[in-house]
């Protein structure tokens, strides 16, 4: 079969996709209707979830299950923002955010430890999307797709995410709060898989960092994937013993993986902080912690000055963080955490100080600290 015969079948394919897309879009439109009269939220989680389910039992090429969820999912999107656009059509007056929940942007896919980290911050009144990278996830936000992300910020044992300490200070968004997650890695196969039989890992990076002790004297390769949870969905689907995912226990109920090992992680207490963050700051009177990133000259003295404002003034220093500079050797950008609200004068007073005795600047967010 030549390749003009294959395309004149996608073709007649697409035609008929484009009219049942139509039809679908008709009842959507419906059921926007019909929301609106009984003041009914756009999103339906138990919906979507039981959708997902339905539609992979019509699937006869179990291959395609992921390919297959991510192009529903995305559907499901393009319904719920049609949806709000036919609700304000037919009555402009009325205040969407009533019946719409804020979209969270969150890294991987269902049973990731964003996924977790979002769930248990968030609690049930919102809408999530996902995305496989971080650039993506802080573009979202950006470009109003999303309301909200949640980022993996920081871990107890590994340390500062630099390329997520880049983005927020690059990117025109805020820390609006932060979630303290405790993280337990498990080695996950599939049933019939053991440590014998084990060839290949598969997880996130920062994973494979935190369990660098228990991995190092391993015969395994060692292959660093989107995330934990498309790891856990890859080892599934592939029904290999010979490869296994690093994750939480949540993916091995979700993907029906066997823990082969518990608990892998070099450090029992080991807690990855996730910040919270949007277009907008929000500061409120529970506002506690303020985060700063900032340059200084490269001469001696230059961040004691700085650090002295503080000192002089009372204000309480979190934590203090340095990252290279691209393209400047031996130069850093400072990440300073203090305690305080925006609003106290003498914090005002303190970072104004602070502002005027670096060559950048940035104010990252004030917000509650997590406790």
């Amino acid at each position: 079969m030549n390749l003009d015969v294959l395309r004149k079948d996608i073709d007649d394919i697409d035609k008929e996709l484009v009219a049942l897309f139509e039809k679908r879009m008709r009842i959507v439109t419906e059921i926007a209707n019909y929301k609106l009269r009984n003041n009914m939220d756009v999103f339906d989680k138990g919906r979507e979830d039981l959708l997902l389910q339905k539609v992979d039992t019509y699937l006869n090429n179990k291959e395609l299950s992921g390919d297959l969820s991510l192009f529903f999912q995305n559907l499901m999107d393009l319904s719920k923002n049609y949806q709000r656009k036919k609700i304000q059509e037919a009555s402009p007056e009325v205040n969407l955010k009533s019946l719409i929940k804020p979209v969270i942007a969150y890294l991987g896919i269902p049973g990731s430890y964003s996924y977790q980290a979002m769930n248990r911050y968030f609690g049930e009144n919102f809408e999530s999307k996902n995305y496989h990278n971080f650039e993506a996830i802080f573009e979202s936000v950006e470009n109003n797709e999303t309301d909200f992300a949640i980022i993996p910020f920081e871990n107890s044992s590994t340390g500062a995410i630099k390329d997520n300490f880049d983005l927020i200070r690059e990117k025109n968004l805020y820390i609006n709060g932060e979630y303290t997650l405790k993280v337990d890695h498990n080695l996950l196969g599939i049933k019939g898989a053991s440590l014998e039989t084990i060839k290949e890992v598969y997880s996130h990076p920062q994973p494979i960092e935190q369990s660098s002790k228990y991995l190092k004297d391993k015969p395994w390769k060692i292959t660093p994937y989107t995330s934990t949870a498309l790891s856990a969905q890859l080892v599934s689907e592939s029904n290999s013993i010979e490869k296994a995912a690093i994750g939480s226990s949540d993916l091995s109920k979700l993907y029906n993986l066997e823990i082969l090992q518990e608990n892998i992680n070099d450090s029992e207490n080991n807690y990855t902080r996730f910040i919270i963050v949007s277009k907008n700051p929000s500061i409120n009177d529970e506002s506690d912690k303020i985060s700063i990133a900032f340059s200084t000259l490269h001469k001696a003295g230059e961040l004691f000055g700085i650090i002295s404002e503080l000192a002089q003034r009372g204000i309480n220093m979190l934590s203090i963080k340095s990252l290279p500079i691209l393209d400047k050797p031996w130069e850093y950008y400072f990440y300073i955490d203090i305690s305080g609200n925006i609003n106290d004068e003498k914090v005002k007073e303190t970072l104004e100080a602070v502002e005027n005795k670096t060559n950048f600047y940035k104010f990252l967010g004030n917000y509650k600290q997590w406790r």
